[in-house]
């Protein structure tokens, strides 16, 4: 026949057969040492604690389970208390936990004499990691975030660059339908009237406003009827033929000056920090200053300015 009992530690079900009543056996779940009963009726369920054996001269009584064990044992191997320290085994628990964090506290020299809880524990390194950021933001940070008005201001010179290049567009298309002449009004060229003899070719007429451009009263024009130099905000170039000199200027923000190495004004449309030229061959470029001098195909030096 077989015994089947509990262990008392863990509960699990264990069947033995009734030749090794009264042995000592391992839990096979837990490992807890146990004493195997005396057949009971089936009835009965076999949960009663078993009642160490007296103490002899060899062995004596664990202080923290009441478990019979050898008198030399320096750890109870019922409940694993320390015999020697006198602490329990939830006590010895505790203190090992806490090991850690008193080595890393004192290993570390920012926490001497400083008596921290766990909270601020975790705190501090994240104050001072915000004052590190902080530190290099302020040190680096202008020049890798630029300013909201230094990113408007690039995208207004960009917008500009834009407008440029579809007017010089306009005027390769209007060049090849009249012989390769850029658009002049007459002999003695306007810059409005040059400019509108685009219309049949660049329907918007607003392309002829900087956004930089800050004069009193300009504006983008609704149409090229109402067109005025208040319309326009780049300097032209006349009397020139399409490609003939590639790198000569056509189309420009506004200047005055005509000398090759002339600056913008500083009331220009980007002040004098330099201005984009839209070039005689259709490409278009940001200069500081100008890289020739304004003229027409005859060389004369020339510009016709709002």
């Amino acid at each position: 026949m077989d015994i089947t009992f509990n262990c008392k530690s863990c509960g699990q079900s264990i069947t033995i057969d009734e030749a090794g009543a009264g042995q000592e056996v391992q839990c096979p779940a837990c490992g807890n040492s146990l004493i195997v009963p005396s057949r009971k009726p089936e009835s009965v369920e076999n949960t009663a604690r078993p009642i160490p054996p007296l103490p002899t001269d060899d062995t004596k009584i664990c202080p923290f389970c009441a478990e019979t064990i050898k008198k030399a044992a320096k750890i109870c191997r019922f409940c694993g208390s320390d015999l020697v320290a006198g602490k329990s085994s939830a006590q010895s628990s505790a203190q090992a936990h806490e090991q850690p964090i008193a080595a890393i506290r004192a290993r570390s020299g920012i926490w001497d004499g400083v008596k921290l809880g766990c909270g601020m524990f975790i705190v501090l390194p994240l104050v001072l990691l915000g004052v590190a950021i902080a530190v290099i933001y302020g040190i680096y940070g202008g020049a890798l975030f630029p300013s909201d008005s230094e990113a408007r201001s690039a995208s207004r010179r960009a917008n500009c660059l834009s407008n440029e290049k579809q007017i010089t567009l306009a005027i390769a298309m209007y060049a090849d339908s009249n012989g390769g002449r850029c658009p002049m009004d007459s002999a003695n060229p306007t810059l409005v009237g040059s400019m509108k003899l685009l219309s049949n070719v660049l329907t918007s007429a607003k392309v002829f406003h900087c956004p930089d451009d800050t004069r009193p009263g300009a504006h983008a024009a609704t149409d090229y009827e109402s067109l005025t130099a208040l319309n326009i905000s780049y300097s032209y170039v006349p009397n020139l033929k399409w490609q003939d000199t590639p790198d000569s200027p056509l189309i420009l923000d506004r200047i005055y000056s005509t000398a090759e190495g002339s600056e913008w004004p500083s009331d220009g449309n980007h002040g004098s920090k330099g201005g984009n030229i839209g070039f005689n061959d259709g490409h278009v470029a940001w200069q500081s200053r100008l890289p020739a001098a304004l003229k027409d195909k005859d060389g004369k030096e020339v510009v016709l300015s709002p």
